[in-house]
């Protein structure tokens, strides 16, 4: 016990030397803006962060805040711990269906993985997931033998407990904790189930009860169930998004598992003929992971959703190249090929020459570049942009420039240039939206009127610059890094913006569409 204790903290030690020299410094994603918010003031009915709310993860974002006292490098901690946690575990799995290799094999994959190393260092709960899913199908592998009834009890009690990390991700694990649970009594699996939905009503009243009381909660999460989950993610696009989506996948497990694909591809393929790689394979990597491989290519994928499903892949890749390894000779060298390949994906500069690498690639060096590129953008504005006269206009980048630049007021064109799961055009002054009590943020409405003081508007994301539509107000460049420059359009006095679609236009105070 004490060996592998010394061992994960072993593991916990490399995954923080090797995660949070890249950590991503800029709130990667709106969901990141909104954990970090979440930190300074916990409210799901205020978008801080969107429903559920995934309350333990914030919790221990909070823990480690109480020391850190920085809420984007606080969550980046998280995630790197959380991966040095998935790292022993995929070692304890792995050996536990495939020996010591195995074990080992599993580890090294994770440890190298592009992807996993990327979400490693982002301020995002995927790595946690990934920890967790392990440990469930950890527990779900012993708790088969119906006499098992502590294994059983200790599985369902971290299933409640990873509802409160991320429910969604813990519902998709339910079939896991069903083909665990089968063949045991059936008052026992009536109990579990019992003591799973009290950790869902728990988790549920206890977000309610910080966001507001129950009945907020609840208008809260049916107006995001409705205009997000049902209008943009399960009717939007319809079934022609599968097929996209369903490559959005094959590319996140290349880029998680590189050469390590092959294996996989291999132990998936002895699954479906029933040569398995190790007993009982095929029906416990159904219930495992193909739930959530379903549920996502239908529902929504982006690489995040990847590192969840890499857990599986990583094990039953680890199966079935441990038999080979117990021979020397090319397969040995193979799999230290196959690593070193991972890390040097990941080490690869974010520009080679005149070739930027895409926006999914999950590049260490993209993460740097991106915290100097950001870094460098937020002081040029601060040093030649008065935040009294100004508004920042911002797109992906809109919770960033909320909180690293909580002077000025900032407006999100989400609505305006693409359809998005934040169709409303949030406004933010002082980190604080236009739809929270006591915001100062620039009203919302249709057209967006402007405070008459404003003289600037501050295009802070490059990729929709060559979107501003001819008729809206002149641009000019404010160049802050060779090769690097903003946006700026000047005022001409008071007035509103009117926007729709792909169409934006500076209307002057005054008229029938800006009173």
């Amino acid at each position: 016990m004490a060996a592998r204790i010394l061992l994960g903290l072993a593991f916990v030690a490399v995954a923080l030397a090797t995660r949070l020299p890249f950590r991503d410094r800029t709130l990667f994603i709106s969901d990141s803006g909104r954990y970090a918010l979440a930190l300074e003031h916990y409210d799901v009915t205020l978008g801080r962060p969107h429903p559920p709310g995934n309350p333990l993860y914030v919790g221990l974002a909070k823990a480690v805040d109480a020391a850190v006292h920085d809420p984007p490098t606080s969550l980046a901690i998280v995630s790197a711990l959380a991966s040095g946690v998935a790292l022993f575990l995929a070692w304890l799995l792995g050996r536990d269906v495939a020996g010591e290799e195995g074990g080992w094999i599993a580890a090294g994959i994770l440890a190298t993985s592009p992807l996993f190393w990327f979400f490693g260092a982002v301020a995002m709960p995927a790595t946690g997931e990934a920890a967790l899913s392990l440990l469930l199908a950890w527990l779900a592998r012993r708790a088969r033998d119906p006499g098992a009834g502590r294994w059983f009890w200790a599985l369902t009690l971290t299933l409640g407990l990873s509802i409160g990390f991320r429910s969604t991700f813990a519902v998709l694990i339910v079939p896991l904790w069903i083909y665990a649970g089968w063949r045991h009594p059936r008052a026992r699996l009536a109990a579990g189930a019992v003591a799973l939905a009290a950790a869902f009503f728990g988790w549920t009243l206890f977000v309610a009860s910080l966001s507001g009381g129950l009945t907020a909660y609840r208008e809260t999460l049916s107006t995001f169930f409705v205009d997000v989950v049902l209008a943009t993610k399960i009717f939007g696009g319809g079934l022609g998004k599968i097929p996209t989506q369903l490559t959005g996948a094959g590319v996140s497990a290349l880029l998680g598992l590189g050469l390590f694909l092959f294996p996989f591809l291999s132990g998936a393929w002895g699954c479906l003929t029933g040569k398995w790689p190790f007993p009982g394979a095929a029906p416990f990597l159904a219930a495992w992971a193909g739930p959530g491989l379903i549920f996502h290519a239908a529902y929504d994928w982006a690489p995040r959703f990847g590192v969840l499903l890499l857990a599986p892949a990583a094990i039953l890749a680890a199966a079935t190249l441990a038999p080979l390894l117990r021979k020397p000779g090319l397969p040995r060298a193979g799999t230290l090929l196959a690593a070193a390949v991972n890390v040097g994906v990941f080490l690869l500069p974010a520009r080679l020459g005149p070739v930027e690498l895409p926006e999914p690639f999950p590049s260490g060096s993209r993460l740097l570049a991106r915290n100097e590129d950001l870094a460098r953008r937020d002081a040029a504005i601060r040093g030649a942009v008065d935040p009294k006269t100004s508004v920042v206009l911002a797109y992906d980048d809109t919770f960033h420039v909320a909180w690293f630049l909580p002077d000025y007021r900032v407006v999100g064109l989400w609505g305006a240039f693409k359809q998005a799961p934040d169709t409303w055009l949030p406004s933010a002054y002082g980190r604080k939206f236009s739809f929270e009590p006591g915001s100062e943020a620039v009203p919302v409405s249709e057209p967006l009127k402007l405070p008459d003081s404003v003289r600037t508007l501050v295009l802070y994301d490059d990729d929709y610059v060559t979107l501003w539509p001819k008729s809206a107000l002149p641009l000019r460049e404010l160049s802050y890094d060779p090769g690097r420059r903003l946006a700026l359009a000047s005022v001409p006095g008071p007035g509103c913006l009117d926007f729709a679609l792909g169409r934006i236009e500076f209307v002057p105070a005054g008229g029938e569409r800006c009173p």
